[in-house]
């Protein structure tokens, strides 16, 4: 579960870069639209996590949840 208040956009992008975000089978996250550009990070980190996981729900910008494939 990552709710911190704006950096899960690059704890994500490090776990995607890394491919450490094989290693989680379910992530919960709050995404924050006061990042700098974050519907456009946003946008990035969803494609990426859909690559290894499914999108299981999303209320945009309040919470979301994936399961890996």
């Amino acid at each position: 579960k990552i709710n911190i208040e704006g950096g899960e956009y690059p704890v994500l992008n490090r776990l995607i870069d890394t491919g450490d975000i094989k290693k989680i089978n379910y992530l919960q996250v709050q995404f924050h639209t006061f990042f700098p550009d974050a519907e456009a990070h946003y946008q990035k980190i969803a494609e990426n996590l859909a690559q290894t996981h499914r999108l299981v729900w999303r209320v945009p910008f309040v919470w979301e949840s994936w399961q890996r494939l």
